[in-house]
């Protein structure tokens, strides 16, 4: 078994935002200008990155899920998301929370969830704690200046909408 931390690319206004999920570090690729750089930026409520620190053999798929669990309880991001109407990004990370039982597949998983926010050259204007995500949005949007975060609720589509002030 093999397990490797998301990469994320997503074109914005004529860019190529490349991230991924173990450190906040973002390459921008400019299209128009054939030019590459990368941004890196503090945060001020998480670690910028994970420790790195793995064992990287295990004997059994008990010991290769603990250690999954361990390195998931470090920072993780997700891709940044561009909102056009207020011409800022959207970040969030998470740290995951221990499981009761690893081998329940049921269990839910449960995290503490921050949200970065990146004006266009990727400075942070702000950050916080979002004490009502229980977990990592994987799959979200903008749309009207909110973020849309996609809920599956007894097997149906459903959305949180998260309004920014």
């Amino acid at each position: 078994m093999i397990s490797a931390q998301d990469q994320f690319i997503t074109e914005v206004e004529g860019k190529l935002i490349i991230s991924n999920s173990a450190f906040n570090t973002i390459i921008v690729y400019d299209m128009a200008k054939d030019s590459l750089y990368q941004v890196n930026y503090e945060n001020k409520l998480t670690k910028s990155g994970k420790t790195g620190k793995y064992i990287t053999e295990v004997e059994s798929e008990k010991d290769f899920n603990n250690a999954m669990n361990e390195i998931s309880q470090e920072i993780n991001f997700r891709s940044p998301v561009w909102d056009s109407k207020n011409q800022r990004y959207y970040r969030f990370s998470f740290e995951a929370l221990p499981k009761e039982n690893l081998q329940d597949e049921e269990e839910k998983a449960k995290s503490k969830v921050y949200l970065t926010i990146l004006d266009q050259d990727f400075k942070v204007l702000g950050e916080t704690f979002v004490k009502e995500l229980q977990s990592s949005p994987a799959k979200h949007f903008v749309k009207d200046g909110k973020i849309w975060i996609y809920e599956n609720v007894d097997d149906e589509l459903a959305f949180l909408r998260l309004g920014i002030n």
